[in-house]
């Protein structure tokens, strides 16, 4: 660029001294004209290819795992559809209703930190197994709420 501008000045004096041709000026003007618009596009492509990827990331508000996909990279997604599921990679704070009872016999006091557990598919159908093989009197009732349970899972 910096050459095309140094070419231009020196062919400026040599038309004042009819050392060149106005032809040979015209055209490394046009030529100069054609590189600057050329520059002019690659530039403006390029801020276009770069708003596209900013607008093709999806950035979650917090930090997490990926546990579902909804779409295939390469999908277009419209706004408010989900696209994947994120579970918290932070704490879990649940609000949870406790019987006055409970309050009362200060079982858990008010503001206590409990942890909570979570079962799978497969503890619970190690859980529900008494229910199922109970022999005792009353077992009849516990064995059909577990195989219904069971059957469930």
């Amino acid at each position: 660029m910096e050459q095309v501008q140094k070419d231009i000045s020196r062919y400026e004096e040599l038309i004042k001294s009819n050392a060149t041709s106005e032809k040979a000026y015209d055209d490394l003007l046009f030529d100069y004209r054609e590189f600057e618009m050329q520059k002019l596009t690659r530039q403006l492509a390029l801020e276009k290819l770069q708003i596209q990827k900013e607008k093709s990331v999806i950035r979650s508000p917090f930090n997490g795992m990926v546990l579902a996909m909804s779409v295939e990279a390469g999908s277009r997604v419209v706004p408010g559809n989900a696209v994947l599921t994120i579970g918290s990679a932070g704490d879990l704070y649940a609000g949870v209703a406790v019987s006055e009872e409970m309050l009362q016999l200060k079982i858990i006091p008010p503001g206590t930190r409990i942890r909570p557990i979570f079962m799978s598919a497969f503890t619970s159908l190690f859980g529900m197994l008494p229910l199922v093989l109970a022999t005792g009197s009353g077992s009849e009732l516990y064995r059909g709420l577990g195989s219904v349970l069971l059957g469930g899972l």
